[in-house]
């Protein structure tokens, strides 16, 4: 079996604040995988987003990523709006009963 590397995206505030002065971002809109895919910030709608506190954020925004900052929340969350963290599929490993016994 081969291991397919996850793409890894990181976004930075001020990014995402120039496009909505650009009026590229409608942020009313939710901020999701597959809306950075149709601006071209990401390649794949696979790839995994991470928010990133560069930069200051003036505009309220909801955002959907699959890792944030501490301090990117809290600049989000300062300005009236919210990160949503999506969950991460977890890998079930599978105990052999045999070895418990």
């Amino acid at each position: 079996t081969s291991i397919t590397p996850i793409e890894i995206c990181d976004i930075n505030l001020d990014n995402i604040e120039e496009l909505i002065v650009d009026k590229k971002i409608n942020n009313q809109k939710v901020i999701n995988t597959k809306y950075l895919l149709e601006l071209g910030l990401i390649k794949k709608i696979t790839s995994k987003v991470k928010l990133l506190a560069k930069g200051e954020i003036k505009s309220k925004i909801n955002i959907e990523v699959s890792a944030v900052s501490s301090k990117a929340r809290e600049l989000v969350e300062k300005v009236g709006g919210t990160v949503t963290v999506l969950e991460q599929k977890k890998q079930v490993v599978k105990k052999d009963k045999k070895s418990e016994a």
